[in-house]
């Protein structure tokens, strides 16, 4: 913003929305990626469904996103 501009009630809530919308996606993108992912290493995709069940090792390999290796 240039020196002397003027800026209007309307301009200034677009600006808020737009900041607030990019911390909230960073935020949660925070949230995700490292604390739930790297720290508490959450990376169940379907341990919610019956077919996948978390408490047999062929359903956690199943429902767990691992980029270590691949199956096979």
């Amino acid at each position: 913003m240039a020196h002397g501009q003027i800026t209007t009630a309307e301009q200034v809530a677009t600006r808020s929305s737009v900041l607030g919308l990019l911390i909230g996606f960073g935020l949660g993108g925070f949230v995700d990626g490292i604390l739930l992912d790297q720290i508490l290493q959450w990376h169940h995709m379907l341990s919610s469904t019956r077919a996948y069940p978390p408490t047999t090792l062929g359903g956690l390999q199943l429902t767990t996103a691992c980029s270590t290796s691949a199956p096979g």
